[in-house]
């Protein structure tokens, strides 16, 4: 089993890219959103803020333009999803950074 596991290792090594599998928005709709740091938020890290006590609607606000982009996907690709209406919309940057 280990030569199995050396090989293995020996090939990956050798790969110049490893796909990270990232749940970001594609460039080609990026310019389309006001992009900032709430574009970070897309995927797993909101379910790890949400699982720590953070409101889903307040995590909605906070990262806005993403909400945004998330709604229009599902509705592109007919998903059946519930997305919480955000608790605000107004909120500042400022307020959005403190949020998270």
């Amino acid at each position: 089993m280990e030569q199995v596991n050396e090989r293995i290792k020996s090939v990956v090594e050798e790969i110049p890219l490893v796909d990270t599998h990232e749940h970001i928005m594609p460039e080609a709709e990026r310019g389309r959103y006001a992009v900032d740091f709430g574009y970070l938020f897309a995927h797993y890290n909101t379910s790890d803020l949400v699982s720590a006590g953070m409101p889903p609607r307040l995590m909605e606000a906070a990262r806005l333009p993403m909400h945004h982009y998330r709604l229009a996907h599902i509705k592109r690709m007919k998903l059946h999803r519930v997305i919480p209406e955000p608790e605000r919309t107004d909120m500042t940057l400022e307020e959005r950074w403190q949020a998270t």
